[in-house]
């Protein structure tokens, strides 16, 4: 296991941790400070903000959830944010209110990591936890690939357009931190 890998695995412990215990000094201090960073507002709507505003979000989620103990599992994302983190807490249930409970079933929070520091939260609405499923790359990797040879782009550059019309909003990237 890579040295980067394994700094990201003990950040994503910590930052859950800090999460389970409520600990808003940790979670502050894993946060980038030019990050983003998405939640839920009151009209149960994902948004995307600052530290301060996913801060207060995540504790009053932390004290709302009725559940005392608070179990959380991690693997690497197989979809939209292909090798970042996933953190998913109580089976998914933990900590987006799902109005559709029968369409999003599980949820986790996508984790993206720089430089030691947590750049970018996202609420992850397609949580699979199995390898064997086909990653966001190799479903897209031809259409993005089209893409960019057509105009003359990096297929890279295609991904967030492409995740955006998949799951129906923007997922952000390096580029946006």
């Amino acid at each position: 296991m890579d040295e980067k890998r394994v700094i990201n695995n003990q950040i994503l412990n910590e930052f859950a941790n800090a999460i389970c215990t409520g600990d808003v000094q940790a979670i502050g201090n894993l946060l980038s400070d030019k990050g983003v960073f998405e939640f839920q507002s009151e009209d149960l709507e994902i948004v995307r903000g600052v530290k301060e505003q996913f801060l207060s979000w995540i504790l009053l989620r932390k004290v709302e959830y009725p559940n005392k103990e608070f179990a959380f599992t991690h693997f690497a994302c197989h979809n939209c944010m292909q090798n970042n983190g996933v953190l998913v807490f109580d089976d998914g249930h933990f900590p987006f209110i799902a109005y559709l409970n029968y369409f999003y079933s599980q949820t986790g929070l996508a984790i993206q990591i720089l430089e030691s520091k947590i750049v970018s939260v996202h609420i992850c609405l397609k949580v699979l936890n199995d390898s064997e499923e086909p990653s966001f790359f190799q479903k897209y990797f031809n259409e993005a690939n089209e893409l960019a040879l057509k105009n003359g782009k990096e297929y890279n550059s295609y991904f967030p357009e492409i995740a955006s019309r998949v799951y129906g909003r923007y997922i952000p990237t390096r580029e946006d931190v």
